[in-house]
């Protein structure tokens, strides 16, 4: 990208606010005489020169008809540091030579004082290092045969951001549950989410009498079908066996992620946004054509410990789900970390497939895109209907955590498609409305992993 405007444009650049307002954009309202927020020169000319100057930094020629120069520098300095830091190693990682080490350091040849002693066979090596004689403290105990050796080296600590210190996979699709007193089983309104991950309660009324709101809780086991699961207070704990069922509507959450859990020096977060369900063709027959639903975005983002709040809100995108009327999927819900209003990265959902009642050509249905990371990528999408001789489905796009739903041809005899998205983030294949072997898959939900280093 580079400089471009259509029209109004100055040669010199706009002054330096003298302060800042600060606050956040909002939208007028013309009918109450409010306004709404206006940018300004300013803000228009430092987020051109951003991203110009990062171009440049990074060795791009700015061109304002390009919409991807930053992307592509980005990945270039990536590539060209890893092969500048492999390059000279990848011989002698296969030969074990140093003589195949690229810019091998000068060693010196050896010296010997001029009145070396032929006849001993010895030579007295020149600039050589002064070792010091064993020091050991006054008070050694002769005793116990143990010496504090003295002026011992320090033993460097691990650089910061180097030791790992959590993984946490959030999963959780805030929805309904429900409890049964004496059980540890929690039915779910829409699907469970994975062993391991952390997760809240709340209620309209009460909750069971040994649950706390607000308090987090580990997914311990969860059913085959994935209507059911079961907690523990800490991760692979003893499951919790609910007093009662509590009264009013129950729900679950993720719960924001905090800074003082681990105090972290660095972090690293992926995101994956829901895929979308796949279209549906004939509800009443098996005829027709449905392409499967897109996969969801995907972002990957580092942050310094030191840049980040204190918490920092967490909300997992729904895969979409097969409707009860239409030829359309449902699209994928977006994934998002940090608060909803401002997110500090998002991955959005991938798009629902498209149907039709007839044999008819269908183009695929898009993938979500990632937002505010260091690498944003778009899902894959779904693969079009090309052919109409007999009514076919095609599958999902995949994601980066999940395989998609199969698609089909009716008619034919083989394996029964899995309709379904399997794992996180991707599409479910296209089908009729029709329960059975053709029947369009559901989206899987999305997810977010964070890892914590020290």
């Amino acid at each position: 990208m580079d400089r471009y405007w259509q029209a109004n444009a100055v040669e010199d650049a706009p002054e330096t606010p003298a302060d800042n307002a600060g606050g956040f954009p909002a939208n007028g309202n013309p009918a109450a005489g409010i306004t709404g927020t206006v940018p300004g020169e300013w803000w228009y000319y430092a987020i051109t020169e951003e991203l110009r100057n990062a171009i440049i930094a990074l060795g791009g020629t700015p061109d304002f008809t390009q919409v991807n120069q930053l992307a592509d520098v980005l990945v270039e300095s990536f590539a060209t540091t890893v092969s500048t830091i492999t390059r000279s190693l990848a011989t002698v990682a296969t030969t074990g030579s140093y003589d195949d080490l690229t810019d091998q350091p000068v060693i010196p040849p050896g010296q010997v004082n001029a009145d070396w002693n032929a006849d001993s066979g010895l030579a007295a090596i020149l600039n050589r290092p002064a070792i010091p004689a064993a020091q050991v403290n006054a008070d050694w105990n002769a005793e116990s045969g143990v010496a504090a050796i003295l002026n011992r080296p320090e033993i460097p600590q691990p650089t910061r951001g180097s030791t790992l210190l959590a993984v946490t996979v959030y999963s959780v699709v805030a929805q309904s549950v429900t409890f049964s007193a004496g059980s540890p089983v929690i039915n779910c309104s829409h699907r469970a989410p994975l062993t391991g991950s952390p997760l809240t309660f709340d209620s309209t009324g009460a909750l069971p009498a040994n649950i706390t709101r607000d308090t987090t809780y580990f997914v311990v086991q969860v059913s085959t079908d994935q209507n059911t699961f079961q907690i523990g207070s800490v991760q692979g704990g003893e499951t919790i066996s609910m007093t009662d069922a509590g009264t009013g509507t129950h729900s679950i959450a993720n719960p924001p992620w905090r800074k003082s859990d681990h105090s972290p020096a660095m972090v690293e977060t992926a995101l994956q946004g829901g895929g979308g369900s796949g279209g549906i063709a004939s509800r009443t027959a098996n005829a027709g054509t449905a392409t499967g639903g897109g996969a969801g975005g995907y972002v990957w983002l580092r942050r310094s410990g030191d840049s980040l709040p204190d918490e920092l809100d967490i909300g997992i995108g729904e895969g979409g789900t097969v409707p009860a009327s239409g030829n359309a999927g449902t699209p994928g819900y977006q994934t998002h970390l940090g608060d909803l209003r401002s997110p500090l990265a998002v991955a959005t959902g991938g798009a629902g497939g498209s149907g039709s009642a007839t044999n008819a050509v269908l183009l695929g249905a898009p993938g979500g895109t990632g937002i505010g990371g260091d690498l944003n990528l778009r899902g894959e999408g779904s693969l079009p209907v090309v052919s109409t001789t007999a009514s076919n489905y095609t599958a999902g796009g995949k994601s980066m955590f999940g395989t998609a739903g199969m698609g089909g041809v009716y008619g034919p005899s083989g394996a029964t498609p899995v309709h379904d998205a399997t794992g996180r983030g991707a599409g479910g294949g296209g089908g009729t409305g029709l329960s059975g072997s053709y029947f369009a898959g559901n989206g899987g939900d999305g997810l977010l992993v964070m890892r914590e280093y020290g």
